[in-house]
């Protein structure tokens, strides 16, 4: 016989990795951004961070001639991890938007960590 596999909904991730180099991560938004090549929805994000905390603010903005800048953030206080070393959500709430249309650019901005020498953000976006 045989077996079929589809996938309705595939997630994609928009992801972010900083890494201090055995020193303490500091704030920074001096990130490239990355294109979601596709139309989709905001469903979720996590956080791993290797100790202490990390506040993360997403940037978006429509493709054309210039990058997404910190008047284009789409979320109000930022997603964080406070506990633990790993943190998956699909809570966005925080978002002030969650729709995504193809060729959309992203920056992740580190806001806030305190203590993480390393930490990784991914946006998932579900098409």
């Amino acid at each position: 016989s045989g077996s079929t596999f589809s996938i309705t909904n595939p997630v994609t991730t928009i992801t972010a990795v900083f890494n201090g180099a055995g020193s303490a991560l500091t704030a920074t938004n001096t990130l490239m951004p990355f294109t979601c090549p596709y139309t989709g929805t905001i469903t979720g994000w996590s956080i791993s961070v290797d100790t202490g905390t990390a506040t993360f603010k997403v940037w978006k903005k429509a493709t054309g001639t210039a990058i997404p800048t910190i008047s284009d953030v789409i979320n109000t206080s930022g997603v964080a991890i406070s506990t633990g070393t790993h943190l998956r959500s699909s809570t966005v709430t925080d978002f002030t938007t969650t729709t995504v249309t193809a060729g959309d650019q992203f920056i992740v901005a580190l806001i806030t960590p305190s203590g993480a020498t390393q930490a990784a953000f991914e946006l998932e976006v579900t098409k």
